[in-house]
């Protein structure tokens, strides 16, 4: 998880984005998106890090799912689950191998519906969006990752 010690940080992500909506997951995604640098530099070596990406149809399908269930993440596919929790731990050698956490790179919509997919099978695993990462930071994603 992310520490809550910069407290007047998220407090003013929460603050600015309090109008645009009341939704708490999504004001919790806002005030990781300001907590960027404190994300970036838990997960990055060197100014490096070391990433999965989701495959474009894995995200569309999740989103597509979400969508049909008013915002709210349904029940998915166990096949689908299961694809994707084996597409993951087939790829954690390369994170071992460079000794860093094993990190998914996804975007912002499905950031938090990816972490709560996988998280009962790999907890291990950050899930972060493309917006926690600080610039000029490199990303090297070492593979794509998919549930379909």
């Amino acid at each position: 998880g992310i520490p809550v010690k910069d407290l007047l940080t998220i407090i003013e992500a929460v603050s600015d984005n309090i109008e645009r909506t009341k939704d708490p997951e999504l004001l919790t995604e806002f005030a990781r998106q300001a907590l960027s640098r404190l994300i970036t530099n838990m997960y990055a070596k060197d100014r490096t890090i070391i990433a999965l990406s989701l495959d474009p149809s894995t995200e569309e399908y999740i989103m597509e799912r979400v969508k049909e269930n008013g915002g709210y993440l349904p029940p998915l596919d166990p096949v689908f689950v299961q694809n994707l929790v084996r597409s993951i731990s087939q790829s954690i050698e390369k994170f071992i191998i460079n000794q860093v956490t094993p990190v998914l790179i996804t975007s912002p919509a499905v950031r938090r519906f990816v972490k709560r997919i996988i998280e009962p099978y790999l907890p291990s695993v950050a899930v972060l969006s493309y917006t926690e990462i600080e610039p000029g930071v490199r990303v090297n994603i070492v593979g794509t990752v998919k549930g379909r």
